[in-house]
């Protein structure tokens, strides 16, 4: 064991300890203080040796049966290394806003302290998404991850990092939906263009063409390009993913030579590693769908049916500081 980890370790254990001493508002019966005691010492060092979604769930078991601020420190960290962004900042303000008494034990002054710290730096890993729409006719509907926006178009919304579906609806267009994935400290722009429903009629039956034995038939010619603009696609997206890799190891590299006195050129590293990587992703995911759209054309080309209308297109966008993606339906 580290000496890093086994101080780690000593300094939750005495936080578990503190417990004992503390003077809560409403006082809890001793088997909860002491089945407290054991959760956050369990869970706080499964947050310690990296194993932060299993400790979690014991860190809010034991503040359930014990508010103390050493629990909420530790539950901020876990969700912060969760990936629970904007859980965490919550957390951290709840610790940081308690009145203690003026007898306050040390650890619980030491955690207050902590949280203003860790609360500081938590803020820039927080991402946030810019959602636009076009047009907006007065009965639109947009949701981000299945709940209404909770700030108008244009504005910037906080999220936490990783997938986010944001889906636009309206009475007589198509509706329009858009998956992207937030880097931690970016700004992703959804921009979705909607397109009016084609309005019902009779269908005019339409005689197949005399098969003239030596052409393609035009479905397997419209292929070609989407398979050519398909490939396209997944070698960009694979370009940029091995550029992303070289530029985190370059910030690797970066770090052991120099150290803490590199660290805005390795953050920068980081940073366009970050952006590469998101946008290899979304180029090669974009290319395989077209690939596969092109793919399937070609195989059922040869039986004289007409090829399906595409219900929308989407690109990628990338600038300084932001991730973007631009669909219309």
């Amino acid at each position: 064991m580290s000496r890093r980890l086994a101080r780690s370790l000593f300094g939750a254990l005495a936080l578990g300890l503190a417990l004992s001493h503390a003077h809560p508002a409403a006082a809890a019966p001793d088997d909860d203080k002491a089945k407290a005691r054991d959760l956050f010492t369990k869970g706080a060092q499964a947050v310690e040796e990296g194993r932060a979604a299993e400790g979690l769930p014991m860190l809010t078991e034991a503040e359930r049966l014990f508010h103390a601020p050493t629990h909420l420190l530790y539950i901020a960290r876990a969700q912060a290394a969760t990936t629970k962004l904007l859980e965490a900042r919550e957390t951290y303000k709840k610790l940081i806003g308690e009145a203690l008494p003026a007898k306050a034990s040390k650890p619980f002054l030491d955690a207050q302290a902590n949280g203003r710290k860790e609360l500081a730096a938590l803020e820039g890993r927080i991402p946030r998404v810019i959602v636009q729409v076009e047009p907006q006719p007065s009965d639109l509907n947009v949701t981000l991850d299945a709940a209404s926006l909770p700030k108008a178009l244009g504005e910037s919304i906080e999220i936490n990092p990783g997938a986010h579906t944001v889906v636009a609806k309206a009475a007589g267009y198509v509706d329009g939906s858009v998956t992207v994935m937030a880097p931690e400290g970016r700004t992703t722009e959804v921009r979705i263009k909607l397109a009016l429903e084609k309005k019902g009629g009779p269908v005019t039956p339409v005689e197949p063409e005399p098969d003239s034995g030596g052409d393609w038939p035009p479905m397997r010619i419209a292929s070609i390009p989407l398979m050519a603009v398909g490939g396209a696609g997944l070698v960009a997206g694979g370009a940029m993913g091995i550029v992303s890799l070289l530029k985190t190891s370059d910030a690797d590299d970066q770090f052991e030579a120099c150290g803490a006195p590199c660290r805005d050129e390795i953050t920068s590293l980081d940073e366009e590693a970050a952006t590469l990587g998101t946008a290899s992703i979304i180029g090669m995911a974009a290319g395989a769908a077209v690939l596969t759209t092109g793919i399937i054309l070609f195989v059922v080309g040869g039986d004289g049916e007409p090829a399906p209308a595409q219900s929308g297109s989407a690109r990628m966008l990338a600038g300084p500081g932001f991730i973007g993606v631009e669909g219309a339906f």
